[in-house]
């Protein structure tokens, strides 16, 4: 057998669309034992197969369920890791088997295709880089470090703490959610502004409606009122001066009923115990007797 340069990269992916179902998977790659090949589910070892073919050919994974693609589809990786060791011990002079021969090297460019995958999967300088190598710092150093590299020699060396980048981190978090925080209180505060104005010029538009009136000049101790027309206000006298005294008596040499009442915003004087009834009340009273010679007054 003949290893095929063109077919001998040692790595297949498969992607099996949600709910499809498949239980075989060919390799495209040669291998020489079962245990050269490693399968990952998702990215996890998965181990429930076994192998058809090898002994320096292709062959198929067969697992030992059937799969069933699961959300946004299931990813099957398949790969080759040939241990690096010789296999025939070939001797140092005569005869020697050109199957086991071909066979080895067969082996030998096999695994060289394993280590190249592995390379070109690592992390390498570029070609026309003028350093030759970079070690990492060492285990001690680089213990829950970052990796960083020197700004004038371009080495590698240990770079903050873990720690420090998650407190930067979250230092960040917090400095976005508090510029947040003040954008939203920003606009809060040019809405309560807006409704400030709004409700100002409400009050405005209302108190103009209300035709009150806008001079107060030789008004003092006066109050507001409806006019009759009922479309304005109008200056009243004020409550303090609205009230008229009433005074009822008997006027004994005529037997007649007295009715003796201060003037509304006037002054007067009455001696209480001349009367046999007195009250307060507001301008305007009406006093008249009935048929039974009953009094009735009445209120505006």
């Amino acid at each position: 057998m003949t290893i095929q340069l063109n077919e001998n990269n040692p790595r297949i992916a498969y992607t099996l669309a949600q709910g499809n179902t498949r239980q075989s998977f060919p390799t495209t790659f040669e291998f020489f034992d079962s245990t050269d090949i490693i399968v990952f589910i998702d990215g996890v070892v998965n181990t429930a197969f076994t192998v058809t073919g090898g002994s320096g050919t292709t062959g198929d994974v067969v697992f030992n369920s059937v799969l069933t693609g699961g959300t946004g589809g299931t990813s099957i990786v398949i790969t080759r890791s040939i241990p690096l060791q010789r296999i025939t011990d070939f001797p140092t002079a005569g005869a020697f088997n050109i199957n086991q021969l071909n066979t080895e090297l067969d082996r030998m460019i096999a695994i060289n295709a394993d280590l190249a995958d592995g390379i070109t999967r690592a992390l390498t300088l570029d070609a026309s880089d003028t350093t030759a190598s970079i070690t990492l710092p060492s285990l001690d150093s680089r213990k829950g470090k970052t990796l960083a590299f020197n700004i004038t020699t371009g080495q590698a060396e240990a770079g903050p703490s873990i720690t420090d980048i998650n407190n930067v981190s979250q230092n960040v978090a917090t400095a976005s959610q508090n510029a947040a925080d003040a954008v939203q209180a920003n606009t809060d505060a040019q809405q309560a502004k807006t409704d400030a104005v709004n409700a100002k010029n409400d009050a405005q538009t209302a108190l103009a409606n209300a035709n009150l009136p806008t001079s107060f000049t030789g008004q003092a101790g006066k109050i507001i009122q409806v006019n009759s027309a009922e479309n304005a206000y109008e200056f009243a006298t004020s409550a303090t001066n609205n009230g008229v005294f009433y005074g009822l008596r008997v006027d004994t040499s005529t037997g007649h009923l007295v009715v003796d009442n201060s003037v509304l915003g006037g002054s007067g004087t009455f001696n209480l115990s001349d009367y046999d009834n007195y009250f307060f009340s507001s301008p305007n009273i009406g006093f008249s007797l009935d048929t039974s010679g009953d009094l009735i007054i009445t209120t505006p």
